[in-house]
């Protein structure tokens, strides 16, 4: 027991300090580390399986609040360029996994859930449910977030620098005021989700069925929502999860990971180009558009980062939603399958 405090006590400092310096993804990452390092140094590190499993059901029911019926409704409407970036990433994805295990001594499914384009909180623990290596996972994952954030916009307002900017409404994300009865709503329905997909048996389950259970909730009851504050032990849980699994043994093996990183960022660039030019052919999308909604961020982050280069289209969030949702539900299902094939 005290070895479990003392472990979320690091995870939470640790946490807090790297979100002050406002590294990406900085709580998780932060927890990642701090939990690693005393487990390194001081063999003390200690987090139940249940920590992981909370964590999955809060990240599940935080995306699930997140889908309001306007944007389901903007779902449909965007059919075509949805099926052109799911199909792309999809593709990426398959394909930057079989790339990192050829040129790196990783095994299959950690180099096909390092090249998910999913959220960073999310994708390490699905992948760690499912016999990947989570605190690899979680490496290549911020090094995805980092080019994302820091990089990808710079390339795009560069790329796209000879287009006309064109005023499609206020890109903005709709956050439903806090409230007791929506808050213990949304809680109760993330554990039913959630504990019915771990005895479902399917992979991920407990954080796919808390998602589903908590999105048909949401669709039901508009008030339906989680404070920030809960989303932040997520992540802590998470990344005290992964950080008892790192060993000195995979602290000299990081030099590993350098090629798989940079294989990753270049696919990135250039499906990021090829799904802009995609979307701007055939959906009448601005080319910064089209490659905004394939940057390898949050649409939190894009509707933050998108105004400063010129685009406002609200499609751009929606999109980036829905290709977070279809990383979370689909591409870990798709991608397990196919691993299991070559094991």
């Amino acid at each position: 027991m005290l070895d479990f405090v003392l472990t979320m006590c690091v995870a939470a400092v640790m946490g807090l300090v790297f979100k002050k310096i406002k590294v990406p993804g900085g709580m998780m990452i932060g927890a990642i580390v701090g939990v690693a390092m005393l487990n390194i140094f001081g063999d003390m590190a200690y987090m139940p399986y249940e920590g992981k499993l909370a964590a999955q059901m809060i990240s599940g029911a935080f995306i699930g609040v997140g889908i309001s019926r306007e944007e389901l409704k903007s779902f449909r409407k965007l059919l075509k360029p949805l099926s052109i970036l799911v199909g792309c990433m999809l593709v990426l994805n398959i394909t930057m996994g079989f790339l990192l295990y050829a040129v790196s001594d990783l095994d299959l499914l950690t180099c096909f859930f390092a090249a998910v384009p999913g959220g960073m909180s999310d994708t390490p623990i699905i992948a760690a449910e499912m016999g990947a290596d989570g605190a690899t996972v979680a490496v290549l994952q911020f090094v995805r977030l980092c080019a994302g954030l820091g990089v990808f916009p710079m390339f795009i307002q560069y790329y796209g620098r000879h287009e006309t900017d064109v005023d499609k409404g206020e890109m903005r994300l709709i956050k439903t005021p806090y409230s007791h009865s929506g808050f213990a709503l949304t809680t109760v329905v993330a554990l039913v989700g959630g504990v019915l997909g771990k005895l479902s048996g399917v992979p991920s389950g407990t954080l796919l069925f808390a998602l589903i259970f908590t999105i048909v909730a949401k669709q039901l009851v508009d008030g339906c929502m989680l404070p920030l504050w809960v989303r932040r032990c997520a992540q802590i849980l998470a990344g005290a999860y992964i950080g008892t699994s790192v060993n000195q043994e995979d602290v000299r093996n990081m030099g590993r990971l350098v090629v798989p990183a940079i294989l990753l960022v270049a696919g990135y660039f250039f499906v990021c180009i090829v799904v802009g030019k995609l979307l701007k052919k055939h959906c009448q999308f601005q080319l910064k558009e089209g490659m905004l909604c394939a940057t390898p961020a949050g649409a939190a982050d894009m509707a933050l980062i998108s105004a400063d280069i010129g685009v406002t289209s609200p499609d751009v969030v929606v999109l980036q939603i829905a290709r977070m949702l279809f990383a979370i539900t689909v591409f870990p299902q798709v991608i397990y399958a196919i691993a299991c094939l070559f094991v």
